[in-house]
């Protein structure tokens, strides 16, 4: 499987030639994660598994979001370059950009320059991407905003409820705008790029509608 990922980048992705020089660094999970670089040359991150509905959907999701995201974000966002069913391999294929970053720290959102925050803050919150949503649905959010808070260990939860009762967090959150979101924002999938931040792994976008969740 490792080699159809391969051979499907040289075919059909803009790489140096059939016998450039890369390296890999492979993650063994479901789907199957594969970063290819090549020397002096661009690197793509390819998720590829087996063919079921279930990770057809999920693949899908996330190139739909992608693409969609990164029409309004550029630079924010990795492109996704291809997504492909083969139902004579039985395999579904993701293919990403592949942009090189570091690791991100809470300091480094904090103390960022206007030009890496702006983007970020309004991906998260830009009043121009707010929308209406029913009553149901924002309960419905505020129920999985509490259910996260009921996973914590309980002295964190006794902290986080003097808190919200002191800054009336209840209120706050069920008058934030509606605007799809990314759905698992940890700091985990954001890196620092040379020119921007960037966030990674979007199969769960518009999953939440809170803004800045």
């Amino acid at each position: 499987m490792i080699q159809q990922a391969i051979d499907f980048i040289f075919i059909h992705c803009d790489v140096p030639g059939r016998n450039a020089d890369y390296a890999m660094n492979i993650h063994i999970k479901y789907p199957l994660l594969i970063h290819v670089i090549f020397a002096d040359g661009p690197s793509f991150f390819v998720k590829m598994a087996e063919k079921s509905d279930d990770i057809e959907k999920r693949l899908h999701k996330e190139y739909v979001a992608i693409s969609h995201v990164a029409h309004f974000y550029p630079g924010l966002i990795p492109q996704a370059l291809h997504y492909q069913v083969d139902k004579k391999q039985n395999r579904v294929l993701l293919v990403i950009e592949g942009i090189e970053h570091s690791a991100v720290l809470l300091t480094d959102i904090l103390q960022a320059k206007p030009e890496f925050r702006q983007p970020l803050q309004h991906f998260l919150g830009g009043n121009d991407r707010s929308h209406l949503g029913n009553q149901y649905y924002c309960e419905k959010q505020f129920a999985f905003y509490q259910q996260s808070v009921a996973g914590l260990p309980e002295d964190l939860q006794r902290n986080i409820q003097k808190v919200s009762m002191q800054q009336q967090w209840d209120e706050m959150i069920r008058k934030l705008p509606m605007i799809a979101q990314h759905g698992d924002l940890t700091i985990n999938n954001i890196g620092l790029a040379k020119k921007s931040f960037i966030l990674f792994d979007w199969e769960d976008y518009a999953a939440v509608q809170y803004a800045v969740f």
